[in-house]
């Protein structure tokens, strides 16, 4: 398997560092999140065997309707239980093994808002 890409919607904005939410309401992002993740990756596995790979590269897509203002920073960071999941569904022994790349944000105004994320080995 040379790569894993899979779709997210828009994630939560309790996942946000700048997100002053209550913490069981991060919780409950948290898990939904991971939750789908690992759920998302095995079915773009299919029926290949989970990776484990050693080190793996990260890139993801960010992708938004309007042109506003957005801080690559905290998009980045929202990321951290979307490789979480990825650690959950086998790709990677421990996340820390995932080299998370810059994303990328794309203004499409026909596409829906979401994220796309390819993981690859390194």
């Amino acid at each position: 398997m040379q790569s894993i890409t899979i779709w997210l919607p828009r994630l939560p904005k309790e996942l946000s560092p700048n997100s002053r939410c209550h913490w069981s309401a991060r919780y409950k992002a948290t898990r939904a999140v991971l939750r789908m993740v690992e759920a998302k990756t095995r079915e773009a596995m299919g029926t290949h065997a989970p990776p484990r790979w050693k080190l793996a590269r990260a890139s993801a897509t960010f992708y938004f309707r309007s042109n506003r203002r957005r801080d690559r920073d905290n998009l980045a960071a929202s990321l951290k239980y979307v490789y979480d999941g990825f650690e959950d569904a086998g790709v990677v022994a421990d996340d820390r093994d995932i080299i998370p790349m810059p994303p990328a944000i794309v203004i499409d105004r026909v596409r829906r808002e979401g994220v796309e994320i390819t993981v690859a080995p390194e």
